[in-house]
């Protein structure tokens, strides 16, 4: 989480942290709590000539009713609540909305789980109570996954409730956040990860809209693609409160219901941002690769919706295959990674493997063949932005965790911006492409100095 600055008052700090009442109740009441599960939307098998075009905007959320312990079977995990409120957007969710859910927690005896990580935690959650567990620092162990899980698995912890900051970064990918603990958890258990929604914000200054950025932040937590065949599901501080029969006088109701400003519901976007510069030595070298994600004429998982496959191939079409073609002219390294979708079918086009070009099904081999062929340089193309290109087989999203918390040395990588599309909401979609906005935003411009992002004209040209 990283805030932009803006002086806030001491003497308005310490108004925030007044002390907070701790009341446990009977640990053998369960309480039920709606949330919401992301449906995709697709096309029927029994798809008929004039049936109805399914396209993203089809995409909905069912409503499941799930059940909270009021023990320790319930954990709340805070991920970098930090302290430093400057910036008047997580000031605010932080005061009324991360902290009446930690006065819930602690009202009906969750276990609760500080993960600040490097950092001081927000003074406003108070300190850290006797069966509190607090989990600091960055996780540096070869092979490790989530520094909160060997907690969660200890205590039985049948659901993880997280919040905290930054949607699109820290609670996505730190050593507690989404992605490693709900991995984990789906190995060896059967707990599940539920998000509180409106008790996170995301980063959005990467193009100027914190109401899109949200929207497609959480979405991408609750599609969850990094987990195949599952989902994360979500709900909502007030459901939450209301699960557990508090009335609306009840002051944690009132705080935790009561309207916010942020994010603004404005839709305005900028597309405005630097790119990378392209790679040329490594390129001239011949250590670099053109890495080709899922691109396939099959239906398989999500290309199963019409309305995304359209958009995919117009932009093959438009985009990808040109490139694609010129690569091979250039005689650069081409690798296939097609996530179990068909290459070889007789509409793949250019998307089809010639000989001699690599396809690699699993991340233990894509990065073999790396190691072998000396290649250090990736440039990414291919589909979805938001979800294989990210979280498939050989993935970006991993490379940012490994080199931060693994200390392992990783390729240079870098997107195409063109060259690909995401998996979108119905309002992401409406709102112009956000998913992919969000996707390629993520650890910008953290991964390489000058960001890793490519126009396809800059490649083009280096080609010409």
């Amino acid at each position: 989480m990283q805030p932009e600055r803006s002086g806030l008052t001491m003497s308005y700090l310490l108004l925030l942290a007044f002390a907070l009442t701790v009341t446990v109740v009977d640990g053998d009441s369960d309480f039920t709590v709606r949330t919401r599960r992301f449906v995709p939307a697709k096309s029927s098998p029994e798809r008929v000539k004039g049936s109805p075009f399914v396209t993203e905007l089809n995409n909905s959320y069912v409503t499941e009713n799930i059940t909270f312990h009021s023990d320790f079977r319930t954990a709340l995990l805070m991920i970098d609540v930090w302290d430093d409120i400057s910036s008047p957007s997580l000031y605010e969710n932080e005061q009324f909305r991360v902290r009446p859910l930690l006065e819930i927690a602690r009202k009906f005896g969750w276990l609760v789980i500080h993960a600040p990580s490097e950092n001081k935690e927000w003074p406003g959650v108070g300190d850290v109570l006797p069966g509190e567990i607090l989990v600091t620092g960055e996780d540096g162990r070869p092979g490790s996954a989530s520094l909160c899980y060997p907690h969660l698995l200890n205590h039985s912890v049948e659901h993880v409730v997280m919040a905290g900051f930054d949607t699109n970064y820290c609670v996505l990918d730190k050593p507690c956040g989404s992605i490693r603990t709900s991995t984990e958890l789906a190995r060896a258990s059967t707990a599940q990860v539920v998000l509180v929604r409106d008790a996170t914000l995301p980063q959005s200054n990467w193009y100027e809209n914190d109401y899109y950025s949200h929207m497609s932040s959480v979405n991408l937590i609750e599609s969850a693609p990094w987990l195949p065949s599952k989902y994360i599901r979500s709900t909502t501080v007030q459901n939450i409160a209301q699960g557990f029969g508090l009335s609306p006088s009840d002051p944690i109701m009132k705080n935790g219901t009561r309207p916010l400003k942020y994010p603004l519901k404005i839709p305005v976007t900028s597309d405005e941002k630097p790119f990378g510069e392209v790679p040329t030595g490594p390129i001239e070298r011949g250590t670099a690769a053109l890495v080709v994600v899922s691109c396939s004429d099959d239906e398989l998982g999500i290309y199963a919706n019409d309305g995304f496959r359209s958009r995919v191939w117009e932009n093959r079409a438009l985009h990808l295959e040109p490139l694609l073609q010129q690569a091979r002219k250039k005689k650069l390294t081409i690798v296939h990674v097609p996530n179990g979708h068909a290459l070889n079918g007789s509409k793949n086009g250019a998307c089809q493997p010639l000989k001699g070009e690599a396809v690699m099904e699993d991340t233990e081999s894509f990065d073999e063949y790396l190691s072998t062929k000396g290649i250090d340089t990736l440039l990414y193309v291919g589909y979805a932005a938001n979800h294989d290109m990210l979280f498939g087989v050989g993935g970006m999203a991993r490379y940012y965790s490994n080199q931060r918390y693994l200390k392992e040395k990783t390729p240079q990588y870098f997107w195409i911006q063109e060259a690909t599309v995401a998996f979108e909401t119905g309002s992401s979609l409406a709102g112009g492409e956000w998913a992919k906005k969000q996707a390629l935003a993520y650890r910008q411009p953290l991964v390489q100095k000058d960001g890793n992002i490519l126009s396809q004209k800059m490649v083009e040209e280096f080609y010409s």
